[in-house]
């Protein structure tokens, strides 16, 4: 495999210690945006309770507070209240706001419908939470992806038009084939691509993977969907996809596929666009955030779409030459994060959920990368999954992952 380019800001040496990582200041924001209201411009977000759930959760997990700084009591709270969020027809829909109770019928279906980026959150958040799982409805969630898949290979966020009718309908994003991978990746465990579970068939894999290679973009990114312009976090999504399909480039160029197809042309390419989204906080600075796209201001949360597809592609030993650690770390701690916790999205910015929780999670990929994870104290992180490696391993332990339950 040919080198990567790495451009002359990645490779500088950063002489002045960063500030420190003040862990029980984040500590104390989560536990706020957990145990109490959060602000009034998160309003327009209550139909998203469920994402927003798993940040809090999945944050306090990387700080590992989650057991010391909640119950076993309202822990299982917390896991009954993703259940509530669960369809019975399977999945798991945006927000208890939207359930009807009594009153739900065929004919009101579409307004409390299930929701494929919920879904994958409520998996991971139950994950976090230690819960086995048992009560998902795996193979009915299976059988609702399925439907969601276009023939291009691409899918739908939901389904459902008028009188709850099963057609997909909506935008393309790649987005959701990085939800729907993920889904799958985690209900289906070892059972192999392409047979079926239960009397469930998969999805097509061949396909999916064609609909990410046609949105890869000239200059190797990759972008909502075909023909438009390469973003951060965009790659990122498609990159995680194709790790959790098992369809990523090998490194000896030889696929375990018979079809040989995989959905990256030339991974140095797309490490090089990647690195090139480092870029100064203002002209003339040393310290150097992420963009998402070019001649973009950097942001927090590009710090984890950037690094998290760098450390899935590249082998994890060049992971210390390729990453920018020092200078990424000093916009996160130095300008990025706030005093009374969390990170804001540029620099002298409140902190805000999304944001607090990416430049969290970058800062776990940055500091386990440069040997520093002991020094802030975090869990480490997965970067596919956006979630703690521990919280990973518990979904790998699953039945139907230890081959307990069979197909």
């Amino acid at each position: 495999m040919e080198e990567a380019f790495i451009p002359p800001q990645a490779q500088a040496k950063h002489q002045q210690q960063p500030p420190p990582f003040t862990k029980e200041r984040h500590i104390q924001y989560w536990l706020r945006c957990l145990k109490t209201f959060l602000p009034t411009e998160y309003t327009p977000n209550d139909s998203i309770r469920t994402t927003l759930a798993f940040f809090t959760l999945a944050a306090l997990d990387l700080l590992a507070a989650l057991p010391s700084r909640t119950t076993a009591t309202e822990r299982a709270d917390y896991i009954a209240w993703l259940y509530r969020c669960q369809l019975p027809r399977g999945a798991f829909r945006s927000s208890p706001a939207t359930d009807l109770g009594a009153r739900a019928a065929p004919s009101n279906a579409r307004w409390d419908g299930a929701n494929l980026s919920a879904t994958y959150f409520a998996l991971a958040a139950l994950a976090i939470l230690g819960d086995d799982l048992r009560r998902v409805n795996r193979t009915e969630i299976l059988q609702w992806l399925v439907g969601l898949q276009r023939a291009d290979g691409s899918f739908e966020d939901s389904a459902g038009g008028a009188g709850g009718d099963a057609r997909v309908v909506g935008v393309e994003d790649i987005r959701f084939c990085y939800w729907a991978a993920g889904v799958r990746w985690i209900l289906r465990g070892r059972v192999r691509g392409g047979e079926a579970v239960g009397a469930v068939p998969d999805i097509d894999v061949d396909a999916v993977v064609r609909y990410i290679n046609a949105s890869e973009t000239y200059d190797h990114g990759f972008a909502q969907a075909p023909y438009l312009e390469a973003h951060a976090g965009l790659t990122y999504c498609a990159i995680s996809a194709l790790s959790f399909l098992d369809r990523l480039p090998k490194a000896d160029n030889n696929s375990t596929h018979p079809s040989h197809l995989t959905g990256i042309s030339s991974p140095p390419l797309t490490i090089r666009w990647l690195l090139n989204r480092q870029t100064p906080i203002s002209p003339n600075s040393q310290i150097y955030g992420f963009n998402g796209r070019p001649n973009k201001p950097p942001d927090t949360c590009y710090s984890f779409w950037v690094c998290g597809s760098l450390s899935i592609l590249a082998p994890a030993s060049q992971l210390s030459t390729l990453l920018p650690t020092a200078g990424a770390t000093d916009f996160l701690l130095g300008e990025a994060q706030h005093r009374i916790g969390g990170f804001g999205k540029h620099p002298g910015d409140p902190p805000d959920v999304l944001h607090s929780y990416l430049g969290l999670a970058a800062a776990s990929l940055l500091s386990h990368a440069q040997g520093a994870g002991e020094a802030l104290d975090l869990e480490p992180a997965s970067a596919v999954m956006c979630i703690s490696v521990r919280a990973r391993r518990w979904i790998e332990a699953l039945p139907w992952w230890s081959g307990e339950l069979e197909k």
